[in-house]
């Protein structure tokens, strides 16, 4: 969504084809992690939230998505402004109090060192905690010394639109802070892409506890943390086909207990866009962004107090501190026969990596390339996946259960790995794991991006190399040099930006550069996600494992949409570009909204896009 107020509007239609196999199931094993107990409460419990009452302190935005909060260990009435721009959401501002936010006097703005993924940031203790854009990672920033002062990975987490919200925006790694401290809420594949909690040390940027819970995080509009336990809230949206889902919090999850709770408390919804939802522990309320308006919510509370008593369930009992290599299969490790197909989660809902207060903090071991089976396979000895060459690639005989890795096929660098199925021996039906395997010239094409040169030219190149045959790791090495291109794109562009000074005809003369120099970008990355998307890239396409797959798909969307962004804030308005080729159509289009708009209406023809993709719009 963009900003209603905005002086352009931008269209872009984009017409990509994928396989059908690329949206099933994941399946991965977790890794047990160690905990330590801390005791960090600042603030007491108010109790179990009993009510959530009618919305008050509201003031419309020009964002209709965003996020503000407060940062509950400082007494004062600053509060933090992020709105949530596409790909260009880099920058948090203070304000002194509601007031000078309500008159637009902010007090002061922070360029953040990376841009950031979603409306999940908190404040927490004088530093401001997010999602940095397109990882998995969550970068802490000092807000007095104006420096980064720490980064944090969630190794199993989904990101970048892989397990948002309902409303999107890449809202798939959530940080929240209630009484007991600085929390962060995700979903993982080997929690089936459910909701994950864990609490994060706002100082070490350790993790301390994590907990698996049975609820869907595309089914849940935002979440929140209030005494330890986790709130799920399901609203309705503008145009939304599913009103009878209401505006409920519909799920708890109490970390102190290890248990899912009842409950059912009525959301009052008066503007239907939550893009997010934030509990400051100090003033016990909530701080929502309600498409375009910034609301807060008084909560009431009553016993019984969440954080009370003992767990009523003890935590998973576990002695591995390695984490199993992911299979690629539908099968599971701990299935006895090829037709019986085991849960998706290697445990219980609840508590995954309490193993006791006096164990400190582990960093886990990098995966193991050779896999042993799971101890109650009961495998036999003698049965074993019989050799084979599969994809270019001589596999030798291996044991069930095992992973074996080879070269990959001559002409390309990296390692290919090939799983044997604990089950019969039987070979992984899905084939090897090619992800890996690159040709000479992506490295060539990297040095280049290292080495600044002009971003149009070394698109144009890859778009050259991609015409050929390609393999699994050419397609997702695609993407990610696409990625880096539009960071040195853009900064390229920042060059030719008019300057005071300088003279009109000089100034003309940069302007039509830059536009010439972003179409040129933009024709030779449609050009380069068509050729990864025709037939003969199909192959390349199956020889990824399935996360892999997902991600460069998602990414691949990404690239295109962040380089249409980039292109409509680049040319002269009114504008249209169009870029059709066999597999994909990409059309933007820049209006002025001062004056009358007129019917819009965009017709790119889909008649010469290859039959064998299925048609999307």
């Amino acid at each position: 969504m963009l900003p209603k107020k905005k002086q352009k509007q931008f269209n872009l239609f984009f017409f990509l084809f994928f396989l059908a196999h690329f949206f099933f199931n994941l399946f991965s094993l977790s890794l047990p992690m160690l905990k330590v107990e801390v005791e960090q409460k600042v603030f007491v419990c108010p109790g179990t939230l009993q009510k959530v009452l009618e919305p008050t302190s509201t003031h419309e935005s020009e964002h209709q998505s965003g996020a503000w909060c407060k940062d509950p260990l400082q007494a004062g009435d600053r509060i933090y402004v992020m709105p949530w721009i596409p790909y260009r959401t880099d920058t948090l501002t203070e304000y002194a109090s509601w007031e000078d936010y309500v008159a637009a006097r902010h007090t002061t703005t922070y360029r953040l060192p990376n841009r950031v993924d979603g409306t999940g940031f908190v404040v927490y203790d004088g530093a401001v905690f997010y999602n940095k854009e397109r990882t998995r990672n969550i970068v802490k920033y000092d807000l007095r010394t104006r420096i980064k002062s720490g980064e944090t990975v969630i190794n199993t987490a989904n990101y970048h639109d892989t397990s948002p919200y309902r409303w999107g925006g890449k809202t798939d790694i959530d940080l929240a802070v209630d009484e007991n401290g600085l929390w962060v809420i995700y979903a993982t594949e080997g929690n089936n892409g459910r909701l994950v909690v864990s609490q994060l040390n706002p100082y070490t940027l350790r993790f301390e506890g994590t907990w698996e819970t049975g609820y869907d995080k595309r089914s849940a509009s935002n979440a929140f943390m209030v005494c330890g336990v986790l709130y799920v809230l399901r609203s309705v949206y503008v145009d939304d086909d599913s009103e009878a889902a209401g505006n409920r919090v519909d799920y708890a999850f109490n970390t102190n207990a290890n248990r899912e709770e009842p409950v059912s408390l009525a959301f009052p919804n008066p503007y239907q866009f939550v893009s997010s939802v934030d509990y400051n522990p100090r003033d016990n309320q909530l701080y929502v962004w309600n498409n375009y308006f910034v609301v807060r919510y008084s909560l009431e509370f009553g016993p019984p107090d969440p954080s009370a008593g003992p767990a009523t369930s003890p935590p998973l009992s576990t002695t591995t501190t390695v984490r199993p290599t992911p299979l690629t299969s539908t099968a599971s490790p701990a299935a006895t026969t090829p037709l019986r197909r085991a849960p998706l989660t290697t445990h219980p809902v609840g508590a995954i990596n309490q193993l006791g207060p006096d164990l400190p903090p582990a960093t886990a071991p990098a995966p193991s390339t050779r896999r042993p089976p799971a101890p109650n396979l009961h495998v036999s000895p003698e049965l074993f996946c019989e050799p084979r060459e599969v994809r270019r690639v001589q596999w030798p005989a291996t044991q069930q259960g095992m992973l074996v890795e080879r070269p990959c096929p001559k002409g390309t660098r990296g390692i290919a790995s090939f799983q044997c199925l604990p089950a019969l021996g039987l070979w992984n039906p899905r084939g090897p794991d090619l992800s890996n395997c690159t040709s000479p010239w992506v490295n060539q094409v990297a040095q280049k991006i290292k080495s600044g040169e002009n971003a149009a030219n070394i698109a144009s190149e890859l778009a050259r190399h991609t015409r050929g045959s390609i393999y699994a790791g050419d397609v997702s090495s695609s993407v990610k040099l696409m990625e880096q291109l539009l960071d040195i794109l853009d900064a390229q562009l920042q060059a030719l930006r008019p300057i005071e000074r300088e003279s009109a005809g000089k100034n003309y003369n940069k302007m039509h550069k830059r536009e010439r120099t972003c179409k040129d970008y933009i024709k030779a990355v449609v050009e380069t996600v068509d050729n990864l998307l025709r037939p003969e890239a199909l192959e390349s396409w199956k020889d990824m494992n399935a996360t892999e797959q997902v991600h460069t798909a998602t990414m691949l969307l990404d690239v295109l949409e962040e380089g249409a962004f980039l292109l409509a804030d680049n040319v002269r308005e009114p504008a249209r570009f169009l870029a059709a080729k066999q597999n994909v159509v990409l059309e933007v289009t820049v209006l002025n909204t001062e004056g009358n708009l007129g019917k819009l209406v965009s017709t790119p023809s889909s008649t010469n896009l290859h039959d064998g993709w299925p048609h999307c719009q």
